[in-house]
């Protein structure tokens, strides 16, 4: 039976044909629902909200009642409200980091590994938010910095160093990859931190 769909209040039907997972059913309620510049604001799932780069997102599509969500038509007002929530989760995330480094120094690859694909999965949900926010802001943010980082040179890094962390992690170097964490990728996230302001700042002053 397929889930129960509503977009702001109402019912939706939409084809999920095919579709085995919940990212996959939101992809296609997206390309079936929404308008042109509409965007997704909010998710809950069987009742549960669903944080940006959620694991759950990978839910088999078997074990979902319902799916509501709620949408936005203008896409900087949206990507500042995801700024705002992602710069939460990350300073949520930031101890996560610290707590795999050490699982994974004392030799438990099997738990700290599991830590690792949760870390993974919302760095890379926060790379695609970035993506976002540089297509929608009306000025360049490559230039904008925090503490002497740009965004440039923080988003390059991050996608440098997430490289490093997937390739130790592929060879099961779990010493590289606890070293990576904890030395690069923590601090990293906390510059990310420091700048969500002023990018924040920067695509609402756009959208005036």
């Amino acid at each position: 039976m397929e889930p129960e769909i509503t977009v702001n209040g109402a019912k939706a039907v939409v084809d999920l044909t095919g579709v085995t997972h919940l990212a996959g059913a939101v992809d296609k309620l997206s390309k079936a629902v929404l308008a042109p510049g509409e965007l997704i604001a909010s998710l809950t799932v069987n009742g549960e909200y669903l944080e940006p780069g959620s694991p759950k997102a990978a839910a088999p599509i078997g074990q979902i009642k319902t799916i509501e969500v709620t949408t936005i038509k203008n896409p900087i007002e949206m990507t500042v409200s995801l700024l705002k929530r992602m710069g939460e989760y990350l300073s949520t995330m930031s101890p996560g980091v610290g707590k795999a480094a050490d699982v994974l120094r004392l030799g438990s690859a099997e738990e700290g590994n599991a830590m690792l694909v949760k870390i993974l999965d919302g760095i890379t949900a926060f790379t695609d938010l970035i993506e976002t926010a540089k297509s929608v802001a009306r000025n360049d943010l490559g230039n904008l910095s925090s503490k002497g980082q740009t965004f440039t040179g923080l988003e390059e890094r991050l996608l440098s160093m997430l490289k490093k962390v997937m390739d130790a992690q592929e060879s099961s170097d779990w010493v590289m990859v606890a070293d990576l964490l904890e030395y690069e990728i923590a601090p990293a996230l906390d510059d990310w931190r420091n700048i969500l302001p002023a990018v924040e700042s920067e695509l609402l002053k756009g959208n005036n």
